[in-house]
């Protein structure tokens, strides 16, 4: 497995839109290459994180101009743009 982090800024102002948007992008995240599971979450003052596993580091790798065509989408609600932390070492604890 092969997980991408994203930090975000949201503008407060703006989550309610925030939360709008996701129903219309869910369906372009499950078509994304090799993607296994994405969660986002967020607080308040519209700090978020948003973490994609995917099956392999080529499949994330592919995802990527995808992803970045998604976060461009979003633009309008960030107050700054989102930062991608790749990691290649994931162990699932849960299952």
């Amino acid at each position: 497995m092969y997980v991408r982090l994203t930090n975000y800024q949201v503008d407060p102002a703006h989550l309610d839109d925030l939360n709008a948007r996701l129903d219309g992008i869910k369906l372009k995240l499950k078509q994304l290459p090799g993607v296994i599971d994405i969660y986002t979450a967020w607080r308040n003052n519209g700090e978020g994180v948003t973490m994609a596993v995917y099956a392999s580091q080529a499949d994330a790798e592919a995802a990527t101009p995808h992803v970045k065509d998604i976060w461009s989408e979003l633009s309008n609600l960030l107050t700054s743009p989102p930062s991608m932390h790749i990691y290649e070492n994931v162990e699932h604890l849960t299952a």
